[in-house]
């Protein structure tokens, strides 16, 4: 899996974050496990890679250093694109588990972003300070950052209306800030339109024209998907697979003002039932036949 389809599957975890909100699905602990695991060792091939340049620099190989940019390359794309999707987990977990007091999905998400930014420090260090690059790499790898930083604010800023503390998780706190002044309600109630399928074709084309094609591990990255995909419990589609819009699934989980108070807060608890999803509790009576006599 390349690391922009990661970038897209952080576009539909962000455009749920409001039904996740609202439903609070209960998560597999196999998925919050392999996210952490497979994440943890992504992050271990990269310093091991970032490490190897450190030491090339300090034993002074230039060859060695620009072979290092040929392959590489595809690896510092990585860490800089699917940050993207650790910020955006981070502000999902926060907001799965807000309130609650037995916390299991927000220190793993926080975990892992807080890695991730060690890893992407390194990364612009190098950028900066490092030999071998060209001056090609070095543009294009600097218009890669400035876009992903922008997409990054721009699906952070839904999950800031819904909870103001989500801001720490982008990168530009009044650039997030100033996309979620603009997102209306309407914004948050797609559902079905079509808009975040678009949403997520404009991010692939924004960093597809600005990525090499090579991915750089394969593996890992779809292990991390995959457990990211878990998070999209069955509770926020419809029959057909279509995600319901943040309107509709207060209605259905019972959250519309016409609905009795939902009681606790837990994970899982879909609270009252809206009214129009009262099944009777008994069988109407069967209706009595007249009969006609002459």
């Amino acid at each position: 899996m390349h690391c922009i389809e990661l970038a897209r599957i952080a576009t539909f975890i962000a455009a749920q974050g409001a039904s996740l909100a609202i439903v609070r699905p209960s998560i597999p602990a196999s998925a919050i496990t392999q996210y952490w695991v497979a994440s943890r060792q992504r992050t271990e091939l990269w310093n091991r890679g970032l490490a190897r340049l450190v030491e090339m620099e300090a034993t002074g190989r230039p060859l060695a250093i620009d072979g290092w940019w040929f392959e590489h390359v595809p690896m510092i794309e990585e860490i800089l694109v699917s940050e993207t999707l650790s910020r955006v987990m981070a502000a999902v977990g926060a907001v799965l588990d807000d309130g609650i007091e037995d916390r299991e999905i927000e220190p793993v998400t926080h975990s892992v972003f807080q890695t991730h930014l060690e890893s992407r420090n390194r990364v612009l260090r190098i950028l900066l300070f490092s030999r071998g690059r060209s001056v090609e790499q070095a543009l294009r790898l600097n218009r890669l950052r400035r876009c992903v930083e922008r997409w990054t604010d721009l699906l952070i800023a839904p999950l800031v209306r819904l909870r103001p503390d989500s801001v720490q998780f982008a990168i530009d706190a009044g650039r997030a800030r100033a996309y979620a002044s603009e997102c209306s309600d309407d914004d948050r109630n797609r559902g079905s339109d079509g808009s975040d399928w678009l949403s997520a074709a404009t991010l692939e084309l924004s960093l597809g024209g600005l990525c090499d094609r090579r991915a750089a591990l394969p593996q890992a990255n779809q292990q991390i998907g995959e457990s990211v995909l878990a998070y999209l419990r069955p509770e926020l589609f419809d029959s057909l697979g279509v995600p319901y819009s943040t309107t509709t699934q207060r209605i259905v989980s019972g959250h519309s003002p016409e609905c009795p108070p939902a009681g606790d807060n837990k994970r899982g608890n879909r609270g009252g039932k809206h009214l129009l999803f009262h099944a009777p509790q008994t069988r109407p009576a069967a209706p009595n036949l007249v009969r006609w006599t002459f």
